[in-house]
């Protein structure tokens, strides 16, 4: 059965570790109950929501990126609710207790 792609996001969280020594890389692990790669670790993502999508184009949330000769295609054109989408999913998954 062929599976519909749909627009998703993710986010990877880095940091230098404090000896100086490499980085961190902040990972979720799913349940186990999950119907779609249970028992794995993960980087915090998922789809992309109508809300999502709203939420990038409300002048009182995002500012317009203005285009530029740095990005002729436009890529980080707010609106897709990718950028939305990766905060949201990372507060739920890394359960902070967002709602």
């Amino acid at each position: 059965m062929a599976v519909q792609p749909r627009l998703a996001s993710a986010v990877m969280l880095l940091r230098d570790v404090a000896s100086g020594q490499g980085i961190e890389v902040f990972m979720v692990r799913r349940v186990i109950q999950s119907d779609f790669m249970p028992d794995v670790y993960v980087f915090p993502g998922g789809s992309i929501s109508a809300d999502d999508r709203a939420a990038e184009q409300a002048e009182e949330v995002c500012t317009p990126i203005a285009p530029s000769a740095a990005d002729p295609e436009g890529r980080t054109i707010l609106g897709s609710g990718a950028r939305a989408a990766a905060i949201r999913e990372l507060f739920e998954e890394a359960d902070s207790g967002y709602q």
